[in-house]
């Protein structure tokens, strides 16, 4: 797994060079960092993250799904298919779609 060379900056770098990417939602940062990582460091700098609203699944839910609706890409029912893939729960999901 994780070796101890691996502090939580290193952690906190990785985590924020794939949120450069793209967002994430919760479940899916925490399952690529625990890729890597151990599970305690992994949660401390997720919840850092959270903290720093850097990581936000309302946030991504809402985005996503307006950006998709907006472009009429899909109807609700594959946004909320798509969002749930992402791991974002069932209530955030409906939300996001209500808004949308």
């Amino acid at each position: 797994m994780s070796s101890p060379e691996f502090d939580l900056p290193t952690i906190r770098r990785h985590a924020l060079r794939l949120l450069s990417r793209r967002a994430h939602s919760h479940h899916e940062m925490e399952r690529k960092l625990l890729r890597h990582y151990d599970r305690e460091p992994v949660a401390a700098v997720l919840e850092d993250l959270k903290d720093r609203n850097l990581l936000d699944d309302d946030a991504l839910a809402e985005e996503r799904a307006l950006m998709l609706c907006r472009r009429r890409l899909w109807g609700p029912q594959r946004i909320g298919s798509d969002l749930r893939r992402l791991g974002i729960s069932a209530k955030i999901v409906a939300r996001a779609i209500d808004r949308s």
